[in-house]
């Protein structure tokens, strides 16, 4: 399930966590349309006195630093972080914060290509060379039956974006067949519409190359609100970006695995979680040389 949630796809995703072992529903509570959780699935001794199951308005499941806690279904831990004057119909006052929760995903895909493990390697790459928050449009591969070219498509609906071009990689035999071919591809589409102004993504700001970057526990393995009580974090916010930025890193293996992932937001758009790093250290390390542009 993409984030963020629309009003229009929240059936789906109570689908979803049905499959996943929870009861779940969609609610109007208070004017906030949002789900409803539990009992099933949830921990009874993490649940309030007399409290059967837990409401979240949509606009909270949205907020960009509670979503991964969406995808791992860590409903206590967004519950437990909430602020002390929280109200379900007050949705955060950072209005930038608000912005964000309305975003477009911007998706990076390959598919049909007849390799799965080629298609995930082109896909992490898409992400990687072509950030969603610097380069605000779809970027998809596709490929055909008789697997002799794949199709590079790129859109971005609301500008007018809708240009493809066949990535051929018999002419990359000896650098890097399909892989190469693509990337050839793409970066002659992004190319254009850069050069026509149709596109103008959004370059990183050397600037900062000094910035003191630092990480700021967020959520943990289960032990409650206090951070003073964590055993393990499993999610941080990066502190000292300027204030267009925002990053987040976590923990998609835990608690038996580390995997630390990154999630980037520049003037309110945000980019796929990206990487796979031994500790939340070792991406800080990697986001400060991405974020510089010395990577």
């Amino acid at each position: 399930m993409n984030l963020p949630i629309h009003m229009d796809d929240l059936g789906d995703f109570v689908a979803v966590l049905r499959i996943d072992g929870f009861d779940a529903r969609e609610d109007l509570f208070n004017g906030q349309v949002g789900l409803i959780v539990g009992p099933r699935g949830l921990d009874t001794k993490r649940m309030p006195p007399n409290t059967a199951a837990l409401f979240f308005p949509l606009w909270e499941l949205n907020y960009t630093g509670n979503r991964m806690l969406v995808e791992t279904r860590h409903f206590h831990d967004i519950f437990e972080s909430r602020p002390s004057d929280w109200r379900v119909d007050r949705p955060y006052p950072n209005q930038v914060e608000q912005e964000r929760i309305n975003l477009r995903h911007w998706n990076r895909s390959a598919s049909l290509l007849g390799d799965r493990n080629l298609q995930d390697t082109i896909q992490q790459a898409l992400i990687r060379r072509f950030p969603a928050n610097s380069y605000p449009l779809n970027i998809d591969v596709s490929g055909g039956q008789s697997q002799t070219y794949a199709t590079v498509r790129l859109t971005n609906f609301d500008v007018g974006i809708d240009e493809s071009e066949k990535a051929i990689p018999e002419n990359f035999l000896d650098s890097g067949g399909m892989f190469s071919a693509v990337f050839d591809a793409v970066e002659r589409l992004i190319g254009a519409l850069e050069k026509s102004g149709r596109l103008h993504s959004i370059p990183t700001r050397a600037q900062y190359a000094n910035v003191n970057l630092s990480l700021k526990p967020i959520a943990d393995v289960g032990d409650g609100p206090d951070v003073r009580n964590w055993k393990e974090a499993i999610q941080y916010e990066v502190q000292g970006l300027p204030p267009a930025e925002r990053a987040w890193i976590a923990n998609f293996g835990a608690p038996n695995r580390q995997n630390w992932r990154i999630l980037r937001a520049t003037e309110g758009v945000q980019s796929d979680w990206t990487g796979d790093y031994g500790s939340a250290e070792e991406a800080l390390v990697s986001f400060q040389k991405q974020f510089t542009g010395t990577a």
